[in-house]
């Protein structure tokens, strides 16, 4: 919803975050699978990115990671 995907605009309400989620396709294209995991697992501060490491454990945070890697 707040990123978009391939072909997929973001959801119309995440527009107006500060700051807008970048779009994961071209965002993620720039960080290695452990930068991803570890955005998933911690979430950013002052944005709005939350943190999932509590609700998921290590190998769902890697297969995230290796999804978002995976986008074309």
């Amino acid at each position: 919803h707040c990123h978009g995907g391939p072909g997929v605009e973001p959801a119309a309400w995440s527009r107006g975050m500060k700051p807008r989620p970048p779009h994961l396709v071209e965002a993620a294209s720039e960080w290695s699978a452990g930068e991803v995991k570890w955005i998933v697992e911690h979430g950013i501060k002052a944005t709005g990115m939350p943190a999932f490491g509590a609700d998921h454990d290590a190998a769902t945070l890697w297969n995230i990671a290796a999804f978002v890697k995976r986008l074309p």
